[in-house]
């Protein structure tokens, strides 16, 4: 595995952490000064991931598209998520990591069209 699959699964093992370490009110708590929470900072990277990743490569999502339209970019946190989300969302950053791994080897992203990002 190279460091950048490294990296990544490292980063998931660390938001796990998180969402396993605080409580469901901790989660969705919004900040002063934020418009969203950490539950929906950690399901946007999953959503995120998926975007980048496989809608970019013309290829089918790996997870409920429920994941992509509620925490892609633009969305608000709900604030009334149920812990049975929290737990799936936990088993999704672990998951989707391995999957990526998996299709990566696999050729999967072969026809990627990179994001242009116009200023």
């Amino acid at each position: 595995m190279n460091y950048h699959f490294q990296a990544h699964r490292q980063v998931r093992k660390n938001l796990l952490e998180i969402l396993q370490n605080n409580s469901l009110q901790d989660l969705m708590l919004i900040p002063d000064g934020f418009n969203n929470n950490m539950y929906w900072n950690i399901a946007h990277t999953v959503a995120t991931q998926q975007l980048l990743c496989y809608y970019l490569s013309g290829n089918p999502f790996r997870i409920d598209k429920y994941w992509i339209e509620t925490y892609k970019k633009g969305t608000l946190p709900n604030l009334n998520v149920q812990q049975s989300e929290v737990d799936d969302l936990a088993f999704l950053l672990i998951e989707t990591s391995k999957i990526l791994l998996k299709d990566y080897d696999a050729d999967f992203f072969s026809d990627y069209t990179e994001l242009v990002h116009l200023e």
